[in-house]
């Protein structure tokens, strides 16, 4: 396999990106100034989703590029949010998090994810008609954190070396929704994050997208490019060790719920494409007791046996025999994507 992104080492075909990395831990707030989260992590992240675990807190998300001065969240259409008590500080072995984040015996919800450690400025060929920008991207095969600016270049390079299976994206500028696109079976779609509406084909947003780049329509679209405003997109794709994504149609008697990604999984979402649904986040801390978080809303929810789900070797299910909407309802079609570690 050949990477011909100029990051790095990826400049050159045949040397291929970082090892991709992901740790998930549930951690207790201890109520102090700063916390060091090192347990289930043991490496320097680039990107970190944290959820207190309940249902009134917001999600947290911060990268390489944001860490100890703003953040997103999934659970708002709002821009970049200025902060320095969240993740203060991405650290060799973990990261270390602020007051906001460590209120005392509050449980929180963490993901981190390694790519490259580095932040580098990306290009790539003229393609699909359009000139391309150029990037800044930590990037790894199977993740990259995307920085680009709204301008009159419409093709994105996003660094992994690798075709994405899934980009959520946001305007850091303005306070306009996430958008998330995924692939299924050669039909992409675009589907509104911070809505419960059906997914819809991406015509109107993404041209197309390959090992290099995505390609954005034309359209001076607020959500992905609007001329001056910053944007981030987290980029995802397939990787044996730690990244697996299906599709699936529920049918009756085993509802597709069943799912052998290879390695141990440790987190893993799903969202209905024919029909309007909430994301439903599942991790491996809370497996068995029918919990399960939202992306869209801070929502924490217990369906009780109907959502116990069940993290196994290389496998995850969640109880069967139930005709559920977030995962099983029949006919259904769903995607979902798993994250985890090596067994």
């Amino acid at each position: 396999m050949a990477f011909g992104n100029s990051i790095l080492g990826l400049g050159a075909v045949g040397v291929e990106p970082p090892n991709m990395q992901v740790g998930y831990v549930r951690y207790i707030g201890d109520g102090n100034a700063t916390q060091s989260i090192t347990t289930d992590i043991g490496f320097q992240p680039d990107f970190t989703w944290i959820k207190a675990d309940n249902g009134t807190d917001s999600h947290i998300i911060q990268d390489i590029n944001t860490v100890n001065s703003s953040y997103i969240s999934t659970s708002s259409v709002n821009g970049s949010t200025s902060s320095t008590t969240n993740v203060i500080s991405y650290d060799p072995e973990g990261f270390t998090v602020g007051s906001n984040i460590n209120q005392s015996g509050v449980a929180y919800q963490a993901m981190a994810i390694r790519a490259s450690n580095v932040f580098e400025t990306v290009t790539a060929p003229t393609r699909y008609g359009t000139t391309t920008k150029t990037t800044q991207v930590t990037a790894c095969e199977g993740f990259s954190v995307v920085r680009y600016t709204g301008d009159s270049n419409f093709n994105v390079p996003h660094g992994m070396g690798v075709t994405p299976n899934m980009i959520l994206l946001k305007n850091l500028s303005r306070n306009v929704g996430w958008v998330m696109f995924i692939n299924d079976n050669g039909t992409m779609y675009k589907i509104d994050m911070n809505e419960t509406s059906a997914a819809t084909t991406a015509a109107s947003a993404l041209y197309a997208w390959d090992d290099e780049m995505f390609s954005l329509i034309r359209n001076y679209d607020q959500r992905w490019q609007q001329s001056g405003d910053e944007y981030v997109a987290y980029c995802f794709a397939e990787n044996p060790n730690a990244c697996a994504v299906r599709y699936y149609t529920a049918a009756s008697g085993n509802y597709g719920n069943v799912f052998n990604a290879g390695f141990s999984q440790q987190f893993t979402m799903f969202r209905r494409i024919d029909a309007g649904d909430k994301y439903a986040m599942f991790h491996r801390t809370r497996q068995n007791a029918g919990y399960y978080l939202e992306a869209q809303g801070n929502g924490i929810y217990n369906g009780g046996q109907s959502t116990a789900s069940y993290f196994y070797g290389t496998s995850f299910s969640l109880s069967s025999g139930y005709n559920v909407g977030i995962y099983s309802a029949i006919g259904g079609r769903y995607f979902q994507i798993s994250l985890g570690k090596p067994v």
